[in-house]
């Protein structure tokens, strides 16, 4: 009996120091520290893992430059504003013949070659018209106004437009824009890209080879400013007076679209 009491006891010692049911302990980890001891949490040994310092790699040296392009060509289309003014004693009076001029006037517009979507109202006007005496404010009848947008895309067309519509009745032409169309303005903005983007790497060059440094590279590229340019000639009112002319001369002259841009260079 008592042998067997010793023999378990024994085999309860055996059991506690072995701890079979125990999960098996993971290896040390290794660090470039070298060996920490087991038990050591992942976490814990990650403070002497190799880390990269902010700023251990120095910052490219940079400098700033702007460059300027530009690029012209012959306008190709024209912008002509022009109508009716007229005056009569009664406002309904005075709307009604402006309208009747006016619908000849685009009549004749449209017969010179020119499409109804080229054509669009800029202003219409109705106003009282008076005169200052010495007794006061004299009444003098109502006043309307009806002008009109006209895009000429074929340059030798606008002195014909001009024309025609003053034979038909209009008596006020405010103004002549020549501009660029679409598709020839973006043609000219490449151009002026590719000249001041040229531009910046030539003062950049320079500024290299005087300092003695040397291009790596572009950190960065921003448009600065882009103008399309336009130009204005001013046609004086005609009127009936002017009589049988001949055709009214235009000249559109060049136009031109200008770029600057910022490049930021990296150098050594």
């Amino acid at each position: 009996m008592v042998t067997a009491i010793c023999l378990s006891i024994v085999i309860a010692g055996a059991l506690i120091a072995y701890k079979p049911w125990a999960p098996e302990e993971p290896p040390a980890l290794e660090t470039g520290m070298g060996w920490l001891p087991t038990g050591v949490g992942v976490s814990q040994g990650q403070l002497f893992a190799p880390t990269v310092q902010q700023g251990s790699y120095p910052e490219a040296y940079t400098i700033s430059l702007t460059g300027y392009g530009a690029s012209s060509a012959q306008a190709d289309l024209a912008k002509v504003t022009l109508g009716v003014e007229n005056s009569a004693s009664e406002a309904s009076v005075a709307i009604s013949s402006n309208a009747e001029t006016m619908s000849q006037v685009i009549e004749a517009i449209k017969a010179a070659g020119i499409p109804d979507e080229d054509m669009v109202t800029v202003g219409y006007n109705v106003y009282p018209r008076y005169d200052w005496t010495d007794s006061g404010r004299v009444f003098r009848g109502y006043v309307v106004s009806n002008m009109v947008q006209v895009t000429v895309r074929d340059l030798e067309k606008v002195g014909v437009v001009i024309d025609t519509a003053s034979d038909a009745g209009a008596n006020q032409i405010q103004g002549i824009s020549f501009e660029l169309s679409d598709s020839k303005k973006e043609e000219l903005k490449a151009q002026a890209y590719v000249a001041a983007l040229t531009d910046a790497r030539d003062k950049a060059e320079v500024v290299a080879e005087t300092l003695g440094l040397t291009i790596t590279g572009v950190r960065s590229v921003a448009e600065y400013s882009y103008t399309p340019v336009r130009t204005y000639d001013y046609v004086e009112e005609l009127g009936a007076e002017y009589g049988v002319r001949s055709t009214t001369p235009i000249i559109s002259g060049d136009l031109s679209v200008s770029v600057s841009v910022s490049v930021v260079f990296e150098f050594e």
